[in-house]
């Protein structure tokens, strides 16, 4: 066997003429051409990830480079995958949104790991411009199917995109239709731990934008574990998710709640650091005068002092569980399950 991986080798790195073809790798891992041609080729779904391994191994150190023209002809896929996000979030670039870009880092490597690239597509406001952009590039194979993420409550993308045959998949959009398959994060039991942890005071929730499907059923769990529980009072207020809405929230809870038992939970970490600025403003002391939590765990949770207690959502897992239901789409292969929740978890810090 080592005598073969030498020779051909030395074969190819002097040219005499005789290109390296996937013969030739299976010789040398002892494995059939057809085999090498499913593992090199992205059908993976029928291989033990060992032999997957082992035979792109040996191509790599017999200097096999394959031909991604013929490959996407032979497949008739262009082998990209579309992320699908909104232009601008509130005057914000997506991607300084972390929501986005943590989804963004699984979707590639999940997506790099079966074979496929990943093409960034802004949306925009006009929902059949978006509809027109999206379908020229699946008509042209531009793209093989997309993971869209970011769209609001009602959005008829997902309608339009399933009628026309384009494979896609939500994430954090809770569509009743099961028609579209989902990725989303699902808040209850995680919500349910911390609001335990409040019960017998004052509650005040701050919800995100409910013109998305994520804080709708972020506010609903909320309403069902309050049910569950007891609390002196509790209140909703209206929030966006920007730090300037959670400072704002501040003005008009903190006068009547510091000192009197009071949890504040806010629908995510943004505006629970507005709250904090506020509160730092104020000489109110976290949580000794108000007990204070958020949700995400985005970086701002670990730079917050105190500590912040929060809910982490499992981003990466959504993006690859996504990509995974996408790649089988495209593949032929129905999803076992349309709709995939991502448990989140409950992280109590000294803020609570």
């Amino acid at each position: 066997m080592h005598f073969i991986f030498v020779n051909l080798r030395t074969r190819v790195h002097k040219g005499i003429g005789m290109a390296l073809t996937r013969k030739d790798i299976a010789r040398v891992a002892g494995v059939s051409p057809s085999t090498v041609s499913r593992a090199l080729s992205g059908r993976t779904d029928l291989l033990p990830e060992s032999t997957i391994s082992h035979v792109c191994d040996v191509a790599r150190k017999l200097g096999y480079k394959p031909n991604v023209l013929a490959r996407r002809l032979a497949s008739n896929k262009s082998f990209q995958i579309a992320y699908a996000v909104p232009l601008s979030v509130d005057v914000r670039g997506t991607f300084q949104v972390s929501y986005f870009s943590n989804i963004l880092d699984s979707v590639v490597a999940e997506a790099f790991k079966k074979g496929y690239n990943v093409t960034i597509v802004p949306l925009e406001k006009d929902v059949r411009s978006n509809i027109e952009k999206l379908h020229e590039l699946a008509a042209t194979k531009a793209v093989d199917g997309l993971v869209i993420a970011g769209l609001k409550a009602g959005d008829g993308l997902p309608e339009a995109l399933y009628n026309e045959d384009i494979p896609f998949v939500l994430v954090g959009s809770h569509s009743s239709d099961d028609r579209f398959p989902s990725v989303n994060c699902s808040p209850g039991t995680a919500i349910a731990k911390l609001l335990a942890c409040a019960e017998g005071a004052d509650l005040y929730f701050v919800h995100g934008d409910l013109r998305y499907d994520d804080a709708v059923a972020q506010l609903e769990a909320v309403k069902r574990a309050v049910k569950k529980l007891k609390f002196c009072s509790f209140k909703v207020i209206e929030g966006n998710y920007s730090r300037k809405s959670g400072y704002a929230t501040a003005l008009s809870i903190v006068p009547d709640a510091a000192g009197k038992n009071a949890v504040v939970f806010l629908a995510n970490d943004r505006m629970a650091g507005g709250f904090y600025r506020y509160c730092w403003e104020n000489n109110v002391k976290i949580p000794d005068d108000i007990r204070v939590a958020g949700s995400d765990d985005d970086d701002a949770a670990g730079v917050l002092f105190p500590a912040l207690t929060t809910i982490r959502q499992g981003r990466s897992e959504m993006g690859a569980a996504a990509v995974s239901m996408l790649t089988d789409i495209i593949s032929g292969r129905a999803p076992e399950n349309c709709s995939v929740e991502i448990e989140s978890q409950f992280i109590r810090r000294a803020s609570l």
